[in-house]
């Protein structure tokens, strides 16, 4: 039996978690499908976008959480799982697919 307490999963959509923010991506790039499948993702999710962390390093792909409305945080390059790893060990942090550790 878990002993986690249940919390009901809130409709969100795809718009919840798109910011104001225009990528700057050249044409054709590849991380444009990337970020809208993100933005699904996160609306499946069904957490609110306070509860979302993204951690990234550097690059054009590690601008995805700026063009997020979750939390984000740029790490350098080679860095972002440690980083990452070390948050997600905190109490009351959001974890990879919704689930939290109390």
């Amino acid at each position: 039996m878990s002993t986690l307490a249940t919390r009901p999963i809130e409709d969100y959509t795809a718009k919840d978690f798109k910011s104001d923010l225009k990528p700057i991506w050249c044409p054709g790039c590849g991380d444009f499908g990337v970020v809208q499948a993100i933005y699904r993702a996160l609306a499946n999710v069904g957490r609110p976008p306070h509860e979302i962390a993204f951690v990234s390093g550097i690059g054009c792909s590690s601008r995805i959480p700026g063009y997020t409305t979750a939390y984000g945080f740029n790490t350098v390059h080679g860095r972002a799982l440690p980083v990452a790893r070390h948050q997600a060990g905190e109490p009351g942090t959001a974890r990879a697919g919704g689930r939290r550790r109390w």
